[in-house]
């Protein structure tokens, strides 16, 4: 078994989603009013996602995200 003092260093890393439908919209966003990302959104994920991949800077093991569509669809791209 493995110490506390042996197991390598867990590291977080947080994404924050890209832009949304509600931010272009001047609306305040939450749960019912979400609809997602916007283009811009879209290509912001997908350009994040690129980056990841071409740079290997964050190796995920696993990706968590809020029940928010914008949360989903940025968790998506970068799946």
């Amino acid at each position: 078994m493995t110490t506390p003092e042996e197991a390598p260093p867990t590291t977080l890393v947080l994404i924050r989603h890209g832009e949304s439908n509600v931010t272009v919209n001047r609306v305040i966003g939450g749960f019912r009013s979400c609809s997602g990302l916007s283009p811009l959104g879209r290509q912001q994920a997908e350009r994040l996602r690129q980056r990841l991949s071409e740079t290997g800077e964050v190796a995920a093991d696993v990706l968590i995200a809020s029940n928010f569509q914008r949360a989903i669809e940025t968790d998506k791209a970068l799946a």
